[in-house]
């Protein structure tokens, strides 16, 4: 018998129990969602750190882009914040099929 079902058992005795047997079948929910795979899996990056990682590559970022790749909605957002911890991002404003103006961002040396 699993341990959630074991203090499924003990928590209808004794009530106890009640607040362990929450976590423990919260816990084994998890597992079952993720995967047991995942379990130790190593965690994964930000958004932020992956959005730099390809910016330190020389690759320029739209904001289209950092949707799709990355889903980031708010690349901007996340510009703002690495510029706050000191990288140099260069930002060149251009324009789409429409007309309709987007932003191309580059880390500059």
């Amino acid at each position: 018998m699993a341990l959630a079902e074991r203090l499924a058992v003990m928590a209808v005795k004794n009530p106890f129990f009640y607040d362990d047997y929450l976590a423990a079948s919260r816990r084994a929910r998890e597992l079952e969602c993720g995967g047991w795979r995942n379990y130790r899996s190593k965690p994964k990056m930000s958004q932020r750190t992956r959005i730099l990682k390809h910016l330190k590559e020389g690759k320029s970022i739209t904001p289209l882009e950092a949707l799709g790749v990355y889903g980031a909605y708010r690349l901007s957002a996340v510009i703002f914040d690495l510029r706050a911890a000191g990288y140099k991002i260069k930002t060149n404003l251009k324009n789409d099929g429409t007309g309709r103006q987007y932003a191309e961002y580059s880390l500059t040396n």
